[in-house]
């Protein structure tokens, strides 16, 4: 297992991130993420930040995952950051938030079952 990578339960999600989605959620599978995070790369390529260094080696950022269900659709969210040591006493734990940071801090919502990626968004420069 990727230990950069937190997948919480839908039990996690519903107690600490009720504002990501509306239930039910779910916890998302070890084998949806490996999909996301293969078909992700190449997504990013092509919708890149604008004036900031484009993300290119995902394995080094922190990231969550979270199932979400929006207009019956379940969702895969990725929360990814980078220098995930800074958050390491936090990532399993707690939705991991910064304000500005640029590419180094973006989310994403996947749907498997369409292979759709949406609501890219990199965090913004101060």
């Amino acid at each position: 297992m990727d230990s950069n990578r937190t997948i919480f339960s839908a039990e996690e999600t519903q107690r600490l991130f009720v504002h990501l989605g509306k239930a039910p959620y779910w916890t998302p599978a070890a084998d949806q993420i490996e999909e996301l995070e293969s078909l992700l790369p190449k997504y990013l390529g092509l919708h890149p930040p604008i004036d900031d260094k484009p993300v290119t080696n995902l394995s080094a950022y922190g990231r969550q995952y979270f199932g979400v269900t929006e207009n019956n659709r379940r969702l895969s969210y990725l929360n990814a950051f980078c220098s995930p040591e800074r958050f390491e006493d936090r990532r399993e734990k707690e939705l991991i938030l910064v304000k500005d940071g640029g590419s180094c801090y973006f989310q994403i919502h996947f749907d498997a079952a369409k292979k759709e990626f949406t609501r890219l968004l990199y965090n913004g420069k101060a």
